[in-house]
């Protein structure tokens, strides 16, 4: 990325001539990251997560006026060695000032050029991005110049996910999973069932012979068209709500095809386990991918 002076106003990346053959003709702009505010110094480790945008302004130093811009968006997972080989590499922003002009950069999160091309001191109060990192060149004159113009850019304090946070974040989700009972769902239909039989499919004469509280007993008592209404009103439509019917119809399924075999029904138990628990890893990975994509717009992966 360069800026240049001209002798006519101009925003494009054409050659650019001096108005005096004393001046510079262009000043090469680089970038740095400031490992101070950044914790890191390697700009291909820090990720964007929900895209966004980084923009360059060319400003006037006394008035603060925009004297040219450039914005290019970013999309989802890109990493911010980006910035300078493929996003700003083909910048050139031209001036005609002769006084002192510093250069700012900025990238956002969550923010794309339709939004606008602003620099950070004009975004809204409301709606804002977030700032991902920003930075300003010293004030500098072509005359003065020696050709180059340094940007530190610093990152904005916790606006980029640091590994320890989210290591922090995936610890929650390994414990939730840990606490994920794979049968809380079907024991809840039992129950829902349950109270669907008792009392009200019991035959009464049975019943009374039954300890009110030998559900075996109990369940035996029960009126096998009242039963089977319960089944079929509330208990399957507790599983199909609760996503666990078809494991236990795939589990039955097997049974069947086992013909008493025992090793057959052992794997077949095993797979109605995997089954059971894939709302559980379903969560889990669900969890874990916010820890990365919806925690903060950037995050740090240095793939340790």
């Amino acid at each position: 990325m360069s800026l240049a002076r001209a002798c006519s106003p101009i925003l494009t990346a054409a050659a650019f001539f001096a108005c005096t053959s004393a001046d510079p003709t262009e000043i090469d702009v680089q970038m740095t990251l400031d490992a101070e505010t950044c914790s890191i110094d390697e700009p291909g480790v820090i990720r964007l997560d929900c895209g966004g945008m980084v923009g360059v302004w060319l400003r006037d130093e006394a008035t603060g006026a925009t004297l040219g811009q450039a914005c290019a968006n970013l999309p989802e997972g890109e990493t911010l060695d980006k910035l300078t080989t493929e996003h700003l590499a083909g910048v050139d922003l031209a001036t005609t000032s002769n006084d002192a002009v510093r250069v700012e950069v900025a990238v956002y999160g969550g923010w794309t050029d339709a939004d606008g091309c602003l620099p950070p001191a004009e975004l809204p109060a409301e709606g804002a991005p977030q700032i991902i990192m920003s930075g300003s060149s010293e004030p500098v004159t072509f005359a003065d110049s020696d050709g180059r113009l340094d940007v530190a850019l610093g990152c904005e304090p916790g606006n980029i996910a640091t590994p320890a946070e989210i290591g922090a974040c995936e610890n929650v989700c390994i414990q939730n999973r840990g606490q994920c009972n794979s049968f809380d769902a079907f024991n809840a239909c039992i129950d829902e069932e349950t109270a669907c039989l008792i009392p009200m499919c019991l035959n009464q004469a049975c019943a009374d012979n039954c300890n009110e509280n030998d559900l075996d007993c109990l369940f035996d008592c029960v009126e096998p068209k009242c039963g089977a209404m319960c089944l079929a009103n509330v208990f399957f439509p507790c599983l199909d709500a609760a996503s666990t019917a078809l494991c236990e119809r795939q589990f039955d399924t097997c049974l069947f095809g086992c013909e008493g075999n025992t090793s057959c029904e052992t794997e077949c138990a095993m797979d109605a386990e995997t089954c059971r628990m894939r709302p559980c890893q379903d969560a889990f990975d669900e969890c874990s991918g916010d820890c990365h994509m919806h925690m903060k717009c950037a995050s740090i992966d240095t793939g340790a």
